[in-house]
């Protein structure tokens, strides 16, 4: 018992009133009143014997209760001094400076490609994620899954954070908080940056003063600078319209870096810097291995066994019906537990997305990517355009130009697309859906110029072309549907790709003449490749529908009118809706067979020509909302000095 302690023995105070309540109970009588105590019934009055087996319980219980507070201890563990393996936060700025094109492609680039080389080379150990603008964020808390880590660095840019800015100190915060709240009291901070100005080095280094954590720097700029191009091509501008100019300063880094045991590395083209990082961070864990062998003694704490007299004195205590009670309330009905009513609106936005219920979703986003993919889903093409036309990503432009394709608006959707592919030439999505608008475009040009010509023939008069207005008179009154496939033939004369179109060869209706047949053929042999002024005046007697068909097709929308059913067709489409960060999946194109038969070709209300939908990168979306959500959460953040 030489081991024998309380570990609270403040609370071996609380027997001090039990000195005090002892006597005066003692001296109380049994019972009080107006009421003689000779005149009460004998059966009333409590025994000498009973009151005292009272005070002595109650004497009993409360000196268990006060030693079980106190933390009796007469046991101890052993257990090890640290267990550290290498702790390490990577800090990514993400400013808008790290679009500077000092390094090439930027700094952006070149700073997530170092920060994927770094991952390798730490087998040991966990490692956390951080980004930084105006406010630091946590991407990944401590892991020791590093392809984790590989898979999210590359969603990581400026567009996803919301508030713009540069303030290294809150990302430092947010991964000592990180440290701190996995028992981690030593450790590596990684800070991969462009570089601090003056109060964001001052503020960090007053954030690491006293703590136990070493801080490495790797500088992803040069002394000269450049300037800050963004994604969408312009150059960023201060507030005075000055182009900015952004410059490393390599001496404020390597002072703070110097001030708490860590090492500043200069971007290089090979992986020397990466080596350096690494020897300076494998440094601290061989120190933390040999800790480990050390051990420190933990008493424990035997109070609780306290606890089983205590309740057995407590059990005469009780009531008749108590018990009872108390095993009612086991078998008592539990409603079903509800997640709905505790997502937010983000995700209760995306859940009626997954659910189809694209009109309820995109009154629920705020975030205009999402909320123009669910109203594109839903069919407001113009909801659409007008959600994503402020945005500047070139995901969001891609969109945007599929929601100005579906709304009729093809000269707009071509400029976009022809935008896309001038800075990225390899986006082969954009090529696709541009080829299908202009295809559409040269259609919509050849109809145009094919009802001019019908205008020009108007009045006059031939025996061959009464002939054959008659003979498609006759043919009408066979067949509605011949007639309008006939009449759109002969408008879409000059149009040698047929993608966007499937020949009317193959949906001739039976009724037909053989004579029309030759005569249609000869017709667009001899206008093949232009559309000629003169026709048969069979054409300018044209019914109403086809007329209003070919207007459709040049004003309106993109895709086929129901009356040209068998068609493929005529607007660039994908197979999914959500807003996407990377044009990473193909699109659906029109259909390039040829097909006579109507059942297997695709209507106007076909879901395929009604939406152009977009696979996501689901990485940076998540990522995207992860951030909102902790930005939510958090007080708002002291304004930034500049925007970059």
């Amino acid at each position: 018992m030489a081991d024998f302690t309380f570990l609270h023995p403040s609370w071996l105070l609380a027997l001090l009133p039990l000195a005090v309540l002892l006597p005066w109970l003692a001296q109380r009588r049994a019972q009080t009143g107006l009421i003689a105590a000779h005149l009460q019934p004998e059966n009333r009055q409590p025994s000498q014997k009973t009151r005292r087996l009272a005070l002595l319980l109650l004497s009993v219980g409360w000196i268990l209760a006060v030693v079980a507070m106190a933390g009796p201890s007469w046991q101890k563990q052993l257990l090890p001094a640290s267990h550290l393996s290498g702790a390490r936060v990577i800090i990514m700025d993400m400013s808008n400076s790290m679009y500077a094109t000092d390094l090439p492609p930027n700094r952006l680039t070149q700073a997530r490609y170092k920060a994927m080389d770094l991952l390798p080379h730490w087998q040991e150990g966990s490692t956390g994620l951080i980004v930084y603008a105006g406010d630091g964020y946590i991407i990944s808390p401590l892991t020791a899954d590093s392809a984790t880590l590989s898979h999210l660095i590359p969603g990581l840019s400026p567009a996803i954070l919301p508030i713009q800015g540069s303030n290294a100190a809150a990302g430092v915060k947010a991964a000592i908080d990180l440290l701190m709240k996995a028992g981690r009291p030593q450790g590596d901070l990684i800070l991969i940056t462009d570089g601090l100005s003056e109060k964001e080095a001052r503020q960090t280094d007053q954030l690491l003063e006293n703590k136990q954590y070493r801080l490495s720097i790797l500088a992803v700029a040069t002394p000269q600078g450049a300037p800050v191009t963004m994604p969408d091509g312009r150059l960023l501008q201060d507030n005075q319209g000055n182009t900015v100019v952004s410059k490393m300063h390599p001496r404020r880094l390597e002072t703070l870096a110097a001030n708490h045991d860590g090492i500043m590395v200069r971007w290089r083209g090979n992986d020397q810097d990466i080596l350096a990082l690494i020897r300076a961070t494998t440094h601290l864990s061989a120190q933390s291995e040999q800790a480990q062998d050390k051990t420190i003694e933990e008493k424990l704490n035997g109070g609780f066994w306290l606890l089983i007299p205590l309740i057995l004195l407590a059990l005469p205590a009780c009531r008749k019906g108590i018990a009872f009670s108390c095993l009612l309330l086991l078998f008592l009905p539990v409603e079903k537990s509800m997640a709905s009513p505790w997502l937010n609106q983000e995700q209760a936005a995306y859940q009626h997305y997954q659910q189809q219920e694209y009109q309820a979703a995109a009154e629920l986003f705020q975030s205009p990517a999402w909320q123009g993919a669910a109203k594109y889903q839903a069919g407001d093409y113009e909801g659409a355009i007008e959600s994503l036309s402020g945005l500047t990503d070139p995901a969001s432009r891609y969109n945007l130009a599929n929601a100005y394709a579906q709304a009729g608006q093809l000269d707009k959707a071509r400029d976009i697309y022809q935008d896309l592919l001038s800075a990225d030439p390899d986006n082969t999505d954009a090529k696709t859906n541009l080829d299908i608008v202009e295809q559409q475009l040269r259609q919509q040009q050849a109809n145009q110029q094919g009802q001019q010509g019908q205008q020009g023939q108007q009045g006059q008069d031939s025996p061959s072309g009464q002939q054959a207005g008659n003979s498609s008179r006759d043919n009408s009154e066979g067949s509605d549907s011949g007639q309008q496939q006939s009449s759109q033939q002969n408008s879409q004369t000059g149009q040698s790709d047929q993608t966007a179109s499937a020949p009317a060869g193959g949906a001739q209706p039976e009724g037909q003449s053989r004579q029309d047949e030759q005569s249609q053929s000869a017709s667009d042999h001899n206008n093949e490749g232009a559309a000629e002024p003169s026709r048969p005046s069979a054409e300018n007697q044209q019914s109403p529908q086809a007329g209003d068909l070919s207007q459709a097709g040049s004003d309106s929308n993109p895709a086929i009118s129901p009356d040209s059913e068998g068609q493929a067709p005529m607007a660039p489409t994908d197979e999914q809706a959500q807003p996407n960060a990377d044009q990473s999946d193909q699109p659906i194109a029109g259909n390039n067979e040829d097909s006579g038969d109507e059942t297997n070709g695709l209507s106007a209300s076909h879901p395929t020509l009604k939406k152009l939908e977009q696979i996501p990168d689901s990485t940076r979306e998540l990522l995207r909302a992860q951030i909102i959500l902790q930005a939510r959460e958090k007080p708002a953040p002291d304004a930034p000095e500049n925007r970059w």
